[in-house]
């Protein structure tokens, strides 16, 4: 995991893209083959070249044109298996005794068959760790929610104080203060070094977080203020999703198509 750069891409790449290249890209308006169906259509080839050859003494036109075009497809394949299986299919094309053709071919087939597996076993194992990697992403964006909703019930006592229009106290500010820098603190001990995350906990919004203690001391609730503020706003792309829902854009139409916002 220490390579992982960005956990949502790497859980994306287990989870779509393996897929696809192994299996298929399945959508609703279309289908990708992926390599275990390749695979599937070739053994099924090869299995009826199989049968013919069995039944005849020497190949046919068709069947050697097959042979031909599966030799091809194959032709720049990097797989051991499938450099096998190639191997067996251009000596097939080679045989000059037609009775050993057949087993150039099943062993093709076989090769093939193995590849298919592995591809199978493959995308397992990926969708394993998709699901392991998706439990890490949760329980990060988690605690993201956690301290984002915190972080504003700070913000939102802070400047009802501000508000009245008197100085506030340090007694109440410090508190305020105290608890932000625990948050800010423990957001940077306890996320892992993966991106979106960490590149969030960088930004200089978020890092001023680390010195609102000593806007205390100087009396600057202001500043305080303005500290939890920006830090709210680098944590709610994480906090709250990074791209708005028609929900969201409808609930705010609405908000200011009513009262005294409606024109």
């Amino acid at each position: 995991m220490e390579k992982i750069k960005d956990l949502r891409a790497a859980i994306r790449q287990r989870c779509r893209h393996i897929l696809a290249r192994k299996i298929s890209r399945t959508q609703q308006q279309f289908e990708l083959l992926g390599d275990a169906q390749l695979l599937e259509n070739y053994v099924s080839r090869l299995t009826a070249l199989v049968q013919i050859t069995l039944q005849i003494k020497i190949p046919n036109k068709e069947s050697s044109q097959e042979i031909g075009q599966l030799a091809l497809q194959l032709e720049k394949t990097k797989s051991k298996l499938k450099c096998h299986a190639l191997s067996e299919i251009q000596c097939a094309q080679e045989q000059q005794k037609p009775w050993k053709l057949p087993v150039h071919v099943s062993q093709a087939a076989t090769d093939l068959l193995q590849e298919r597996a592995k591809d199978f076993e493959i995308t397992i194992g990926s969708l394993e760790l998709a699901e392991k990697w998706f439990r890490l992403m949760t329980d990060i964006e988690r605690r993201f929610r956690n301290c984002y909703q915190r972080l504003g019930k700070l913000g939102q006592k802070l400047q009802e104080e501000m508000l009245k229009g008197e100085e506030v106290s340090s007694n109440l500010l410090l508190p305020i203060a105290r608890e932000a820098h625990g948050i800010w603190k423990y957001l940077l001990e306890q996320i892992p070094n993966f991106d979106p995350y960490y590149s969030r906990l960088q930004e200089p919004e978020f890092q001023r977080l680390g010195r609102v203690l000593e806007h205390v001391k100087q009396g600057r609730a202001k500043i305080v203020y303005n500290d939890i503020e920006g830090a709210i706003a680098k944590l709610e792309a994480i906090a709250i999703g990074e791209k708005p829902t028609r929900a969201e854009i409808s609930r705010q139409k609405e908000r200011f198509s009513m009262g005294p916002f409606k024109e």
